[in-house]
């Protein structure tokens, strides 16, 4: 058997790479440093701006703003509205059957959840008799009478004549019903 004996000759070529690499890494490393000390200011700056504006707004009292997209608070009034009955006040407006009276106005708050009736009576008499149809089926007396006025009203057919007609007010409160 024969000795072989290998010289290995040293190549410069992968030490330049190697060293082009770590410098390359060093760089890296620096700018990733240097990036989070410029976020970490940013970060500090933003904390003291918000300090600073808690101790202006701790004097000034605190308002809520809730923002909702609009489709959002749509749904929320129309379920709002949903939970209103108005069968029941509606049927009994349809069911009175007074000749000496004319329904002018029908007016439904849904914020403060009232309805408002405008009559036009011939009398103030007919004023009590309504009041009693409406309330009637109800345990608790929901329609109030709110006011009673007199209107003239002034026709024209060549001579002016003054007829009274009395204008009643009626309102109901739809959430205790």
């Amino acid at each position: 058997m024969k000795k072989i004996t290998i010289e290995f000759m040293d190549d410069h070529r992968w030490r330049f790479l190697w060293s082009l690499i770590i410098i390359f890494c060093a760089c890296l490393l620096v700018a990733i440093i240097w990036s989070g000390y410029k976020v970490s200011l940013e970060k500090r700056e933003i904390n003291l701006q918000i300090q600073s504006a808690k101790l202006q707004m701790s004097g000034a009292p605190i308002v809520g703003f809730h923002k909702q997209d609009s489709q959002n608070a749509s749904s929320l009034k129309a379920a709002s509205l949903l939970q209103f009955d108005l069968n029941k006040v509606f049927s009994t407006i349809e069911n009175i059957a007074e000749p000496s009276t004319r329904l002018l106005n029908i007016t439904f708050d849904a914020s403060a959840g009232s309805l408002r009736l405008e009559y036009e009576l011939d009398s103030v008499e007919v004023a009590v008799g309504l009041t009693e149809k409406l309330n009637n089926g109800y345990e608790v007396r929901p329609w109030q009478l709110e006011s009673l006025s007199t209107a003239r009203a002034n026709i024209s057919n060549g001579v002016s004549s003054s007829i009274a007609k009395t204008i009643g007010i009626w309102r109901c409160n739809i959430k205790n019903i």
